[in-house]
């Protein structure tokens, strides 16, 4: 142990000592890694020792940088093209730069000696090339020719030397820089899990105030980005307010931020469980004139109203949408959109019971996903598969699912699908029988959801609470988790939700033995479910066979449904 915590610090790792050579005994002399670099560095030309120092602010292997980055970094410190080209043939020669196939890198422990233990005449060196490598990548990173569009000319071997020059922004406090990334980057970020970073970098952009022709339309974008992230940490009522805006900024100063502006607002709308607000936003995107023309936004409406007409139950509808949006985000040759689109058909067709359907949209989505590295896509797949695998009987299956997505979802924060996760486990440990797990991990969602007002989260969550409740023999308790799971349902319109935990109350009048009001909820909650074609009806069906034909007790359905409750 102590061991492996030297190696996680650089000035120990460059202390490391071994023979010069294996055929030397016991008494040779030995050198550490640090005094071996600085022998090879000190046969080298002072200008050369400042290209090597410059070269340093790139990121090391295993990155790689072409020769256009190299000579942008050295001509910080040499003095032209000529000579910073000559000064890399030179470092390649000596081995202190790598170079393969027109890709150089430079290795870690040559970084880590610079940084750690070399001389301190190189940190002027350092922080002007830290400087020429930001500036050549705003070169690289051209902002797009209008606001809020999609940039995807980065190359993967791009993305450190990116990463790299947002970092050394922040870190040396470049407001106009930060300000260029947050408009080329922040959509990239969020996709590789990097909301932090697109946080911070939000924050540093927000102090540049710049004077060109396109400042109306930066503002508008600065405060959608705001509001998406505010949609990542969960409160939404401020990411509505944010949003709302952010649109009234993009219809008077300008609208080609708008079709952005009404996609995030209504993504907000349905995390915030309002899914007819969703469907009201994107009706009003859908008749905008410029909407057409972004195609990258108008996939983003298109994938929020299918999953609200979900929400409210509208299931042939909203499977109908999915296809088209699939087959347009294909032909577009936007692969985000048609991965959303695959993983809600799997979704929808699980919801309607269709499972090889399922599993073979959802395959499909997570294999598109892994190949761009879409990880918030990865996270929402994995956790559809998991559950199906759960429907199936395959427990072992459903853990390893789920297992490698709940780290994704703590890596990104994102909240819902933290909810979704710990609800489906909690739903799995009910299955093997593992009463206490399940029971923490509901409330956890439970509480996750209520806290940050994630209603139809909250409503699905109180169908397997109250389930838990009832196999425990606590019944007033189911009844009052079901109770207000039923509420929330049905004041939100979440018409299959509402039938569920009308189900719960059906079987909480069973248990009191009254068969009558039982079987009276439960038929409608079959009714409900079976004109959705919902994967539960058949087993409400199956119940409702099982149930005495009379009951000792009969207060009325009203009374079982109507009564007002807070459940924990």
């Amino acid at each position: 142990t102590a061991a492996f915590q030297n190696l996680r610090r650089a000035h120990m790792r460059l202390a490391l000592r071994a023979s010069l050579t294996q055929a030397e005994g016991p008494d040779s002399h030995t050198r550490s890694l640090g005094e071996t670099i600085e022998v090879s560095v000190s046969l080298l030309r002072p200008e050369q020792q400042q290209g090597l120092a410059a070269l340093c602010a790139l990121p090391p292997k295993p990155a790689t940088f072409d020769e256009d980055t190299a000579c942008a970094v050295l001509q910080s410190v040499l003095k032209s093209k000529l000579a910073a080209l000559h000064t890399l043939d030179r470092l390649v020669d000596a081995g202190l730069v790598e170079h393969w196939q027109g890709a150089y890198t430079i290795h870690p422990a040559i970084v880590d000696w610079h940084t750690t233990i070399a001389h301190p005449i190189n940190k002027a060196t350092y922080d002007a090339a830290r400087c020429a490598l930001v500036q050549h990548m705003m070169q690289v990173l051209k902002l797009p020719s209008r606001p809020m569009q999609p940039t995807d000319t980065l190359t993967a071997e791009q993305w450190p030397l990116a990463i790299a020059a947002v970092q050394t922004a922040l870190e040396l406090g470049l407001p106009a820089a930060a300000d260029h990334f947050v408009h080329v980057l922040f959509d990239r970020l969020e996709r590789y899990g990097l909301r932090e970073l697109a946080r911070q970098l939000l924050d540093a952009a927000a102090h540049h105030h710049s004077d060109d022709a396109r400042c109306a339309a930066h503002l508008c974008e600065h405060q959608i980005r705001r509001g998406q992230a505010l949609i990542w940490s969960g409160d939404l009522s401020a990411s509505i307010a944010c949003l709302r805006q952010a649109v009234e900024c993009a219809r008077r100063d300008a609208p080609a931020t708008l079709p952005a502006a009404l996609a995030n607002l209504a993504r907000a709308h349905l995390q915030a469980g309002d899914a007819q607000g969703a469907l009201n936003v994107c009706n009003e995107a859908f008749g905008l004139e410029d909407l057409p023309n972004q195609p990258a936004w108008q996939l983003k409406v298109l994938t929020t109203y299918s999953a609200a007409l979900s929400h409210l139950g509208l299931y042939d509808q909203a499977e109908e949408e999915l296809r088209q949006i699939a087959a347009l985000a294909r032909e577009l040759n936007q692969p985000a959109a048609e991965i959303a689109a695959l993983i809600n058909l799997g979704i929808l067709c699980r919801q309607r019971n269709r499972h090889a359907e399922a599993v073979g949209y959802l395959e499909a989505g997570l294999a598109l996903a892994r190949e761009i590295d879409f990880r918030e896509r990865m996270l929402h797949a994995l956790t559809a598969l998991g559950v199906i695998a759960l429907d199936r009987g395959d427990c072992a299956q459903a853990e390893h699912y789920y297992n490698e997505a709940l780290p994704i979802a703590h890596q990104l924060n994102d909240l819902p699908n933290i909810v979704l996760l710990e609800h489906a486990l909690g739903v799995l440990h009910m299955r093997q029988g593992k009463h206490q797990q399940a029971h923490t991990h509901l409330l956890e969602a439970l509480t996750l959801a209520e806290r940050h007002t994630l209603t139809w989260y909250a409503a699905s969550v109180r169908v397997e609470l109250g389930e838990w409740h009832l196999e425990q023999g606590q019944v007033e308790q189911a009844e009052l988790v079901f109770t207000r799971g039923l509420e929330i349902a049905t004041e939100r319109g979440f018409t299959d939700l509402a039938a569920l935990n009308r189900f719960g109350l059906a079987r909480v009048c069973a248990e009191r033995g009254n068969h009558s009001a039982a079987r009276q909820l439960a038929q409608d909650s079959r009714h409900v479910l079976r004109n959705l074609s919902h994967y539960r009806s058949d087993e409400i069906a199956a119940w409702i066979e099982k149930l005495p034909a009379e009951s000792a007790i009969t207060p009325s359905v009203t009374e079982m449904t109507g009564t007002t409750s807070s459940a924990s």
